[in-house]
């Protein structure tokens, strides 16, 4: 590829927003949470920077912060917030992210909540 050629644009996400919506709708309405046996930051931070400052001047400097004051000191976020958290682009991200998120759910017997890692 020369300088003059143009950069190749980002692949477009092949899982579609239907497809995304019920995944999220079926981890909503498992008996066991998202995160499995871990907690949510360690579940996490195995997936994402969590310390990486964010550009949302609405919301606490990283999201470690933000989960650490919504989730554990005021407990005002509900369960599901991740999936809508645009900074963990698992809504309309590239696959890989969502795919990534959702293998880390799923140990080798495949079912969620069984995760035993750490």
């Amino acid at each position: 590829m020369t300088s003059s050629d143009p950069a190749p644009a980002p692949p477009q996400p092949s899982i579609t927003s239907v497809t995304r919506h019920d995944i999220f709708n079926y981890l909503r309405e498992i008996s066991s949470p998202w995160w499995g046996r871990l907690d949510e930051v360690t579940f996490l931070e195995d997936l994402y920077d969590l310390d990486q400052p964010t550009a949302d001047s609405s919301r606490l400097s990283t999201v470690r912060a933000d989960i650490q004051q919504h989730r554990i000191n005021n407990y005002d976020l509900d369960d599901d917030w991740i999936f809508e958290d645009p900074r963990l682009e698992l809504s309309d991200g590239p696959d890989e992210v969502l795919l990534a998120d959702r293998t880390g759910l799923l140990p080798a017997g495949g079912e969620p909540g069984n995760d035993v890692r750490g």
